[in-house]
């Protein structure tokens, strides 16, 4: 049975998306998908998506799949070349982070094209999130338009999403066009861009800039920096959350950072604290970027913007990880930021994945 759900087609659980389901849902050409006004519509019909997806086959992900799904993720990793040096093109690095997620109770869907295993999406549930990471979604790499078999896996996981709570889904995925444009088909807007690059040196001329690396003693002066970055990513063209947090809570946040053993370095223009960047050890998102650097929280008070904070800034902290021993530096970054992409690109950051997320509507 083929039914509208929340906007999205929901098909029964295996289920074979045929031609006759324009009948069942009383022949109306319906708008498929709607998300939030600032993100991109899109107008996709039922009837168009059914055509599309043919004999799309959704089953549950089993542990008698998880190899198969695997070498899916790596052929999937291998094929684009990720510039991230995750391993994640080893089918077995693939099936203990597969291994991991099913252990931890994600609801796991496969796709199959005649019986070829062609999709994966594995949910962990953080109502009201249901959140997908990168190492729990893939598509066949020689497909250049698997919309078909996303919306198809979709269709089948957002009743079960929403009977446990999920209100929006956020989708983590390597940096290739492909799943990037099924997912934006399917109503999603894209949130954030990962990046890495070799902790080699930037080439810098002389600045008045300097920076250093701080201690417990400077958390005031950290936690001022910070929230400046909070209040300007409040507004347009952003309107992110976070500008609600108090001082004293942003202060209580980066002292939990550097328990963590988190670096914060400061950088301070004729004798005034003026940016921050906050070096940390875990990685947000392990196919996509390689756990050891990666840059967490960063500041510039408006003032001083386009004097060569930021350059400093990152300057100090590739020369950190490089002392740390590591061969790659990673961020992700606020993709409605109109100073990110030119700021992180420009020194060299090459995109790993992007985070595309959706509403669910409740109407």
């Amino acid at each position: 049975m083929v039914r509208c759900v929340l906007g999205l087609v929901a098909v029964g659980h295996p289920c074979s998306a045929t031609g006759d389901a324009l009948a069942r849902s009383g022949g109306e050409r319906r708008p498929l998908w709607s998300i939030d006004g600032d993100v991109l519509r899109a107008t996709r019909s039922v009837l168009d998506v059914v055509r599309r997806a043919g004999a799309v086959r959704i089953g549950e992900l089993s542990t008698r799949r998880l190899a198969d799904a695997a070498a899916l993720m790596a052929a999937e990793h291998r094929g684009v070349g990720v510039a991230a040096a995750t391993g994640f093109s080893d089918e077995v690095v693939c099936l203990r982070s597969l291994d991991e997620l099913h252990q931890d109770g994600c609801a796991g869907y496969v796709a199959e094209v005649d019986d070829e295993l062609v999709g994966l999406l594995c949910v962990r549930l953080v109502p009201p999130v249901g959140f997908v990471p990168a190492h729990g979604f893939a598509t066949r790499a020689r497909d250049p338009d698997p919309t078909s078999i996303v919306v198809a896996m979709l269709a089948v996981a957002t009743p079960d999403l929403i009977d446990a709570g999920v209100e929006r889904i956020t989708i983590d995925h390597i940096a290739t066009q492909a799943p990037r444009v099924a997912l934006h088909d399917a109503g999603f807007g894209i949130g954030a861009v990962f990046a890495v690059r070799s902790t080699e040196p930037l080439s810098m001329t002389e600045t008045p800039v300097e920076v250093r690396t701080a201690t417990f003693d400077d958390l005031d002066s950290i936690a001022e920096l910070s929230h400046i970055e909070l209040r300007y990513r409040s507004e347009a063209p952003m309107h992110a959350s976070g500008a609600e947090r108090s001082l004293g809570d942003t202060r209580a946040h980066h002292a939990e950072l550097f328990e963590n053993g988190c670096v914060h370095l400061v950088a301070s223009l004729r004798g005034r604290d003026v940016g921050l960047l906050t070096l940390e050890t875990n990685s947000p998102a392990p196919r996509l970027c390689a756990h050891g650097a990666h840059i967490g929280p960063t500041a510039t008070r408006d003032d001083v913007r386009g004097l060569g904070v930021g350059t400093a800034l990152v300057s100090a902290a590739l020369e950190e990880a490089r002392t740390q021993g590591h061969r790659q530096l990673s961020v992700d970054f606020d993709s409605r930021n109109p100073l990110s992409r030119p700021f992180w690109l420009g020194l060299g950051f090459v995109a790993t994945g992007y985070r595309q997320r959706r509403v669910i509507r409740r109407n």
